[in-house]
């Protein structure tokens, strides 16, 4: 399903992206970006 296919992902990087509210005390920036990585290595 994620093979032959283009993606674009866009991710918000507001100030409020910055609070501390992941589990394991992270950045909302934070587990966007490991998701992001996690996804791209699915691919």
């Amino acid at each position: 399903m994620l093979e032959k296919r283009d993606y674009t992902l866009i991710i918000d990087k507001s100030g409020s992206m910055s609070t501390q509210d992941q589990p394991g005390g992270k950045t909302r920036w934070e587990a966007a970006k490991e998701s992001t990585f996690a996804l791209a290595k699915k691919m």
